[in-house]
């Protein structure tokens, strides 16, 4: 992955709004949407494991957890694009 892949990648992590779409990784560009599926199978795995040592979780719920919704957002960013063309990527209050 590129640095602007995994700053995006990353930002699955600590996006929290409820994504809209069932498939929320629906509309995005390969360079950003493999990495996402690798991502989410590899959650699967985490907590299918996690499960197999009798922890507590929802695998469906755990999963849903990584929201795609900022990723094309946090890598225009990072290519440099400017933060008014940026916003205009996701619909999510820049504050």
């Amino acid at each position: 992955l590129t640095v602007e892949q995994s700053v995006a990648l990353l930002s699955c992590l600590i996006f929290d709004e409820k994504p809209t779409d069932d498939d929320p990784a629906q509309g995005l560009k390969s360079h950003l949407s493999g990495p996402y599926y690798k991502l989410i199978e590899l959650a699967r795995s985490v907590a299918k494991v996690a499960i197999s040592c009798k922890i507590e979780l929802n695998e469906d719920e755990f999963v849903e957890k990584f929201n795609p919704g900022l990723m094309e957002a946090v890598y225009a960013w990072c290519k440099g694009v400017k933060f008014v063309e940026v916003q205009k990527l996701t619909g999510t209050f820049e504050g």
